[in-house]
């Protein structure tokens, strides 16, 4: 909880409360799709793979301000290693939440310029929320076809 204060409060000051829940949130759907596509027999709980989303988030917040990621990629390998070396975390919670979390932002943050919104804040804006909405479709289908897949295996 003390990380997800930490990293949460400069994430949710940069992005603001309703771009930061949802990256929050697409980062919980993508790290639980990462467990049940790679450790499907894994019993895993917590919002760690969301705290990894917010680092994600801030490296991609870094990049977007000129700034060095390198103190968030130095936490983030850092904890990597912890979840290498000790038994019970979920690595690949940890590394699809990051990934989730890093994509949910880029979208808000890099799609609108890619996808040609201008100058006009308004389209910005929707385009953003548009690329993000698209990640966590990606996330959603994935965990979805890792419940079918979960389904067929045990005959239901």
């Amino acid at each position: 909880m003390f990380a997800l204060w930490i990293i949460g409060r400069d994430t949710e000051l940069v992005l603001g409360r309703a771009r930061y829940l949802a990256v929050y949130a697409v980062s919980i759907i993508g790290g639980s799709a990462a467990v049940m596509f790679l450790q499907p027999d894994a019993v895993t709980v917590g919002a760690s793979g969301a705290v990894f989303g917010l680092l994600g988030a801030q490296a991609i917040i870094l990049l977007r301000l000129r700034r060095s990621p390198a103190p968030v990629l130095a936490v983030v390998v850092l904890n990597i290693f912890i979840s290498i070396t000790i038994p019970g975390i979920s690595l690949w919670g940890h590394l699809g939440g990051l990934v989730a979390g890093a994509a949910s932002t880029a979208a808000l943050l890099y799609a609108p310029q890619y996808l040609g919104a201008g100058t006009d804040r308004k389209k910005i804006v929707s385009t953003g929320w548009i690329a993000l909405a698209a990640v966590a479709v990606v996330s959603l289908v994935l965990v979805m076809l890792a419940v079918l897949r979960l389904r067929s295996q045990l005959g239901v």
